[in-house]
């Protein structure tokens, strides 16, 4: 893996150039200045879920699954609503990750119809992050909704407790730590 840190904008990103991905860190102001951390990613953690990430950008399903299987799930990636079907019917997922603009198909709508195959807990993320928007995947069955640029320690909190509890609507973050965003 090639990281390379470097300040600019307020800003502190990480490159990823054998992925092409880029995370980027919201600076934490300390005594000794900014400081990025990669918190949110302990190698010690492990799990057996499985998880199915959807969404019509690569670099973003690419960041989002490499930094899923550090974690230490069974990601299996979908670049659109048919992809995701297909992954669905070959194999059981335990979590959803979908953004909600796919090219043939609303994200929203994705996740009851997995439902109807077998039990399957969502998070959406999303460039719609409006209150509306928000509402409109609690509806849709979605327990927590991630707007994008992604909140990468946002969306484990959300992914570790639907994988613990199994139920309910994740709270957002309220921390100001350093978090890396996808």
């Amino acid at each position: 893996m090639f990281l390379v840190f470097g300040c600019g904008g307020g800003y502190t990103s990480v490159q990823w150039f054998r992925a092409f991905a880029l995370v980027t860190f919201k600076p934490t102001a300390s005594r000794s200045g900014i400081e990025p951390r990669l918190t949110c990613m302990p190698d010690d953690q492990q799990s057996n879920f499985r998880i199915l990430c959807v969404d019509d950008h690569a670099d973003t399903l690419l960041a989002m699954s490499k930094l899923l299987e550090h974690r230490g799930y069974e990601v299996a990636t979908a670049c659109g609503y048919g992809d995701a079907l297909r992954k669905a019917h070959q194999k059981r997922f335990d979590v959803l990750i979908a953004d909600v603009g796919l090219p043939d198909g609303n994200g929203l709508d994705l996740l009851s119809e997995l439902q109807s195959l077998y039990p399957i807990r969502g998070v959406v993320v999303s460039g719609y992050a409006m209150q509306k928007d928000v509402e409109q995947a609690l509806t849709a069955g979605y327990a927590v909704h991630v707007p994008k640029p992604i909140d990468v320690s946002q969306l484990f909190q959300a992914i570790e407790r639907l994988c613990r509890t199994g139920a309910g609507p994740v709270q957002e973050s309220t921390s100001t730590d350093a978090r890396p965003t996808v």
